[in-house]
């Protein structure tokens, strides 16, 4: 939204308002949000539970300075978001979920799968690491960077060496 008016006239920022005040204030069960009193940007209107890579507080924080409608709900979102965010993460390993309930509860899903580490959960680290470097706005965000980046350091170094041994294994053989 901070880029202004483009080549030929376009107005960047007025189109990034109008579609900003358009899905943020659709009404009902398929709005953007989640009823009050937490509001989180959902994943899918439909489903009982949400998709954590989702969550973009970072962007949610500059929406909720740029947007002349609904500034507060971004704010909150953001808010909201990050709490979700902490909420969902291992605190051992840093790992988020796949899918949370939107209190950041982990689910079961897709049958007996559980709705751990894995696909799209990738995300969610850039996504808190992101707001992280841009706003500063939630000091626990280093706590599960730290934690992650523990967690892989012993995680691959191990798988490291055990694939190095065996193929020195397979060599000498």
């Amino acid at each position: 939204m901070a880029v202004g008016t483009g080549k030929l006239g376009f107005n960047y920022t007025e189109a990034a308002d109008s579609i900003l005040c358009a899905v943020s204030t659709k009404p009902g069960a398929q709005g953007m949000f989640t009823p009050a009193p937490r509001t989180i940007v959902r994943f899918d209107p439909g489903s009982s539970y949400t998709d954590p890579s989702y969550f973009l507080p970072a962007f949610y924080t500059v929406w909720a300075k740029q947007t002349s409608c609904t500034p507060g709900r971004w704010a909150e979102a953001a808010r909201t978001t990050r709490e979700v965010l902490h909420a969902s993460v291992d605190r051992g390993t840093g790992l988020a979920p796949h899918s949370c309930e939107y209190s950041g509860a982990a689910v079961k899903c897709f049958g007996d799968h559980s709705c751990q580490f894995e696909d799209d959960a990738w995300r969610v680290a850039r996504n808190w690491a992101m707001d992280y470097h841009w706003h500063a706005a939630d000091e626990r965000q280093i706590a599960m960077s730290n934690a992650m980046l523990r967690f892989f350091g012993a995680h691959v170094a191990v798988a490291v060496l055990s694939s190095f041994a065996q193929a020195c294994a397979v060599r000498r053989s």
